[in-house]
């Protein structure tokens, strides 16, 4: 069952980076700092609990004390990352 759970991690881990590269790859459409521009996003479902997109925006931006914005956006996709997976674990 941990094999199962460490693939599935995985895989949403996998497919948030990708989400949030192709969101770096758009032109600026003056929207937030959201990476999907929904805050209603699900970033991750576990145990049947969503873990929004905007929970995760949110530790970002306190644990960068509202300077996200000085990020690369490689830096700011490890950071949604390492946040996303906090969440789960």
């Amino acid at each position: 069952m941990y094999r199962a759970a460490k693939q599935t991690l995985t895989i949403i881990l996998l497919a948030l980076f990708a989400s949030a590269f192709a969101a770096c790859n758009r032109p600026a459409s003056g929207g937030g700092t959201e990476a999907s521009g929904d805050p209603s996003a699900v970033a991750a479902t576990v145990n049947g609990k969503n873990i929004m997109l905007s929970e995760v925006e949110k530790l970002i931006s306190a644990q960068t004390q509202g300077q996200q914005a000085q990020l690369s956006p490689l830096q700011l996709a490890q950071a949604r990352l390492q946040v996303l997976e906090g969440l789960i674990q």
